[in-house]
This record gives structure tokens, sequence and C-alpha cells, in this order.
């Protein structure tokens, strides 16, 4: 009677425990980009609404601009004097004002939704997370305040400060239209490279 013998595993039987972590790396890097492209691809908003931003902001400049210039704000040698009072100001262009703030505020809150919790926001654009994109947020915001300022100040009727309402409107619209898109797009690179920590 024979009995059999214990089976002594050989190098050939046992797996290669290097081969099990090269393939498990690659799963996980293959998986890391993976969530990168789907979070970049969050980042950008659909096409409409960059332009339907940029068309916000040109009806905002342009009812500001009449509703500031309706008021009557007037200057002289003795100072500054208001030749009307607010009731005077044309009503269909104050509900515009409101209708055009109303809606962006909503296309923001959507956008906000769209973006997801994870992403935090500076005002309403993504966070920044470096140099580049700090200077690019505080630009945008700068030269949206800067518009409202001349267009303020247009409407005061401050003698050295040429009308270029239509100028600055324009401005605005493209500020708000390929401004804040250059933005998303060097956001969603970033996410892209694995250079922006949520």
């Amino acid at each position: 009677m024979t009995t059999n013998k214990p089976h002594i595993p050989t190098s050939n039987d046992t797996t290669d425990p290097t081969a099990i972590d090269r393939t498990a790396a690659t799963n996980l890097l293959a998986q890391l980009q993976q969530d990168r492209e789907v979070n970049a691809d969050r980042i950008m908003a659909p096409k409409w609404y960059y332009a339907i931003s940029g068309l916000i902001a040109m009806i905002v400049c342009l009812t500001f601009s009449d509703f500031v210039s309706e008021m009557g704000f007037h200057s002289d040698a003795s100072g500054w004097w208001i030749g009307a009072s607010l009731p005077s100001a044309d009503i269909m262009e104050i509900i515009l004002l409101l209708v055009a703030s109303y809606v962006g505020l909503q296309v923001n809150a959507w956008r906000a939704r769209q973006i997801g919790s994870d992403f935090d926001t500076f005002g309403g654009l993504i966070a920044p997370r470096n140099a580049a994109m700090w200077a690019m947020a505080v630009a945008l915001y700068a030269l949206s305040l800067l518009g409202l300022a001349l267009i303020l100040l247009g409407g005061l009727g401050l003698q050295w400060l040429p009308d270029q309402t239509s100028v600055i409107t324009l401005a605005m619209g493209a500020l708000g239209w390929f401004g804040e898109y250059g933005y998303d797009r060097y956001c969603a690179r970033l996410v892209k490279r694995g250079d922006y920590v949520i």
C-alpha cells in the first residue's frame, strides 16, 4: 500500500506578488484618471450657460445705466444735485433689472448644483487653487466692479468721463461669457492633470 506524498508547492505554483501589485496599481491609476475625467466634465457647463451669463451681464449693465441716468444726477459749480426723484425712473427698466437679476441667481444656483458640493466656490466661480486661478478670479471680479463703477459715474454726469455705455456693456457681456468659460476650461485642465485638489 502506497501513501500519497504531500504536495510541496514549487515556484511555478506560487503567484508573483509583484504581478498582483502591478495589476492593482494599474487599475487604481486607471480609476483615478477616470474620476478626474468625470470631474473635469462636470466642471464645464453647457455652452448655453456661458452665453446666458454674458447676456444677463449685458442686460444688467444697460438697465442699470438707464436707471442711473433717469434718476437725474447732475453737477455744477455748487456741487451735486438731483434733478428727479426715484419714482420717475422707467418702471419697465426696473422690472427688467429685477427679472435679469432673478434669472441670474437661478442660473447660478443651477450651476452650483451641477458642479456639486464637493467643489468649493469663490463667489460664483470654482474656488482657486493656484496663483493663476487667483489672478483670473480677481481680474474677473475687479473688471466687473470697474464696469459697474464706470456706468454709475457716467450716470452721475461727470464731465471728464465720456458716455461709453455701449462699449462697457459689450465688454461686460464678453467678460461674463468668455471670461468664465476660460476660467472653467483652465480649472478642468488642472483637474485632468491632477493638479486641482478637491
